[in-house]
């Protein structure tokens, strides 16, 4: 992934279309990678990490995101994005709102993720804030 935002962008496809594949090529390959789901504990390190999305993969519907920016910080070598998501089951309308903060680390391989963290946003979607679209 030649940018954070394509490694984003490949993140929540990887979420949208349940490929565990193509999900932990996402994500960096150190030990020093976490990830925590909402409500859920911290995940270190890849065989954690992939094992939790290999269980979310294998129970969970399809479902579309819809990712508004907030807040990008970035350098030549580590991107954080601080985002709503706007999630919904495939087809359907309305969904949840979940705040996550994404940290990418620009590698041999290119820009991958070091950090997922969501968890469920106090306010409701459409609430007027000025976000910009990146999925």
């Amino acid at each position: 992934m030649n940018t954070s935002a394509d490694a984003e962008r490949a993140f929540y496809k990887s979420f949208e279309t349940l490929n565990l594949n193509q999900m932990m090529a996402v994500w960096d390959e150190s030990n020093d990678i976490s990830c925590i789901h909402p409500a859920g504990p911290r995940l270190i390190g890849v065989s954690q990490i992939k094992r939790a999305w290999q269980e979310i993969m294998a129970n969970s519907p399809r479902v579309k995101f819809m990712v508004m920016a907030e807040q990008f910080y970035s350098n030549d070598s580590i991107a954080a994005h601080i985002v709503n998501e706007y999630i919904s089951m495939d087809g359907e309308e309305g969904g949840a709102m979940m705040l996550a903060t994404n940290i990418y680390r620009q590698t041999e391989n290119g820009w991958r993720m070091v950090c997922h963290h969501a968890s469920p946003s106090p306010l409701q979607p459409n609430s007027g804030s000025d976000e910009q679209a990146v999925h």
